[in-house]
């Protein structure tokens, strides 16, 4: 499959937004209001732009139906979506694509977060405009973009990511990396991760034969990329322009708004304008 053409790429793509309502963390996330809109409703406005075939929303039977009754996405997807039930026993996202996939269409899965409404379509659409084969020698890839500030650097819920001379994933942690001799670390030295992944089939092909292997990592930091790496999977990295943060806990929303507003008015303008009504 040729995987150097960003668009032809996307319109071969099948978007899912994974979710589920009971977090520990943030119980009914997404359903939570971000500039007038349910997070989970920006991310299928999302979805939408980034590919012509319908988004695929997958949770609980009963977390779709309850979704369902709550919003309308006919203003976000036009043409739609797709319902497709994963198990309340998948740990994360990942766990419901990989228990899915192969009951959708579509060359490339891309993973969409619930949790990243500033997360521009077309900033992704940009960061896989480089015109060289996107996924190299590997079968996942997955974005990063700089820190905003040292309080995003400092905060266990951001991913850190350290890559090799070719943009590969080497590790991932909720802690500071890199760390420096002397202990110290520097936000200006690290990149974050931003959650959106594409997946080759043949990678998730791997995933499910591995599925049921603990991995010693993941379980630790609680990030299921090491999982990936302890698994001998290879990880693409490409940098994107994103000021935002996903959001993992109740307190961060009225941040990443005052955020959007303050830091970035082009992109408050832009995620205001989608959420308007028609």
């Amino acid at each position: 499959m040729d995987t150097s053409d960003a668009s032809a790429l996307l319109e071969r793509s099948v978007v899912v937004v994974p979710f589920r309502l009971g977090s520990a963390r943030y119980p009914r996330k997404a359903l939570a209001p971000f500039r007038g809109k349910p997070l989970l409703w920006h991310a299928v406005a999302h979805a939408a732009a980034l590919s012509p075939r319908r988004p695929v929303l997958t949770a609980p039977a009963e977390d779709l139906a309850e979704v369902c009754a709550a919003l309308s996405f006919e203003d976000a997807a036009p043409d739609g979506v797709d319902l497709v039930p994963s198990s309340s026993r998948c740990l994360c996202a990942t766990d419901r694509i990989v228990e899915i996939y192969q009951r959708i269409d579509g060359d490339v899965v891309l993973s969409l977060p619930v949790d990243e409404p500033a997360l521009e379509p077309a900033a992704l659409r940009r960061a896989l405009g480089g015109g060289a084969e996107l996924f190299g020698n590997a079968g996942a890839l997955t974005f990063y973009c700089d820190f905003f500030c040292e309080e995003d650097f400092a905060t266990p819920l951001s991913a850190k990511l350290v890559l090799d001379r070719d943009g590969y994933l080497l590790y991932m942690s909720r802690s500071a990396i890199p760390l420096a001799k002397d202990g110290s670390a520097r936000a200006s030295a690290a990149k974050k991760n931003v959650g959106a992944f594409l997946f080759a089939r043949a990678f998730l092909d791997a995933l499910a034969e591995d599925a049921a292997l603990p991995t010693v990592l993941d379980r630790f930091e609680g990030l299921e990329q090491l999982r990936w790496l302890e698994l001998g999977l290879r990880v693409r990295c490409l940098p994107v322009s994103h000021v935002g943060f996903g959001v993992d806990v109740a307190e961060q929303l009225g941040a990443l708004e005052r955020r959007v507003q303050q830091a970035a008015p082009a992109t408050a303008a832009a995620v205001a304008a989608a959420a308007a009504p028609a």
